[in-house]
């Protein structure tokens, strides 16, 4: 049996609150909370983090692609990413949005192998090749580069 979750009308991060969301005028997938980089329209959307969403719950299956705002959604799901011993997750990589966050992209990769997850980048072409990030050297070459890429993480 598959369910999902959505987290509608709010924001996932590493606390509780609420926060200024600059919308984008033409890209509904654009809205974030770090701060705009031009004069955008801001909404006050809730904040929660995704241990209080899932509460008791452990998931096979998790997509981030929340404009740099994946390690604070990561802190925030702590538990349950520690209940979930076989959880896959896709998540976007953009360390400039990172940046803009307040967070360091190559801390977030290391957070992301100290709760037991192996890192690959998903490379798009006309296969889907999947590439293992297994040395820091790779890390750190993906945390120079400008660009967003998808991530493929599984823990297990």
């Amino acid at each position: 049996m598959m369910s999902s979750s959505l987290l509608d009308g709010c924001a996932c991060s590493r606390s509780s609150n609420s926060a200024p969301a600059p919308q984008s005028p033409d890209n509904l997938g654009d809205h974030s909370l770090a701060p705009a980089r031009t004069t955008r329209e801001s909404i006050d959307v809730p904040v929660i983090t995704l241990d209080e969403f899932l509460p008791a719950t452990a998931i096979d299956f998790m997509k981030l692609d929340i404009q740099g705002a994946e390690p604070g959604a990561i802190d925030g799901a702590r538990r349950v990413i520690t209940a979930s011993p076989r959880l896959a997750l896709i998540s976007e990589f953009w360390p400039s949005n990172i940046r803009a966050f307040g967070d360091d992209p190559e801390a977030y990769l290391h957070t992301q192998r100290a709760l037991g997850f192996s890192i690959a980048v998903i490379r798009p072409g006309k296969s889907l090749h999947i590439e293992s990030l297994d040395t820091d050297t790779a890390l750190r070459a993906l945390c120079e580069r400008d660009r967003e890429v998808n991530l493929f993480c599984r823990r297990g």
